[in-house]
């Protein structure tokens, strides 16, 4: 009996001591996502305490490199504002170069640009239906057939920003549909653009590499002043 009595003891004092130790609750804990100057709610390194200007977006944060053009302050620093890489904005007009009723054959450089259409003819050289009666490539009525599509890329074929066009009201369709292009995908479209009227449409595109415009039945449109930035790769 006085044996039992010292190992029993023992006994309960190695199941105590495997027993885990279960930490008591802290009822005073807030959610993790909680919105504070401490706490980094979107788990990208960065607390608002930290500089982090959007603390619910992972991509935006004082690391993050600022991406031109995207309207979005992606490193949360304003002195780096991304409309400053955009590009100065230059208008290409039509004013100079070549004569009334001249042909712009497709593959044509002109004034920084290159010009194709659906007809190996190309467009038609006005000399007084543009912008202010000025000059204008118009879709071409000498030869037969309809131009449906006209498309404009920088003679280099590099990216731009696509701001503005002059479009000239004439008999044919009074709407066009317009596309924006970068490496062959589709990433901008303007449907049922209104040409009924003489104007410029502005459509401030950020970052293209080639411009289409397109008609049902016939083109027939009057092309001026057309204004863009040039952009780096």
């Amino acid at each position: 009996m006085r044996r039992m009595l010292v190992l029993l003891p023992a006994a309960l004092l190695w199941a105590c001591a495997e027993q885990p130790t279960q930490p008591e609750a802290d009822h005073n804990l807030q959610p993790a996502n909680r919105s504070a100057a401490g706490v980094d709610s979107d788990l990208d390194g960065f607390t608002v305490g930290a500089g982090d200007c959007d603390d619910s977006n992972p991509e935006i944060h004082p690391r993050k490199a600022e991406i031109p053009g995207n309207g979005i302050d992606d490193d949360c620093n304003a002195s780096t504002v991304d409309v400053a890489v955009l590009g100065t904005l230059t208008t290409a007009n039509f004013d100079t170069g070549h004569n009334h009723a001249d042909i712009i054959a497709d593959g044509t450089t002109y004034n920084g640009l290159k010009f194709e259409t659906d007809r190996d003819w190309g467009m038609y050289y006005d000399s007084n239906k543009g912008n202010g009666g000025t000059r204008c490539l118009y879709d071409n009525a000498v030869d037969p057939g309809d131009v449906l599509w006209l498309n404009i890329t920088k003679s280099d074929f590099g990216d731009f920003r696509f701001d503005s066009i002059w479009i000239g009201a004439t008999a044919g369709n009074t709407s066009l549909m317009v596309r924006g292009y970068l490496d062959g995908v589709e990433v901008e479209t303007s449907e049922d653009v209104d040409v009924s009227f003489d104007g410029s449409h502005t459509f401030d595109w950020s970052r293209v590499d080639e411009v289409r415009f397109e008609a049902e039945t016939d083109l027939f449109s009057c092309f001026d002043d057309f204004t863009y930035a040039s952009l780096e790769p």
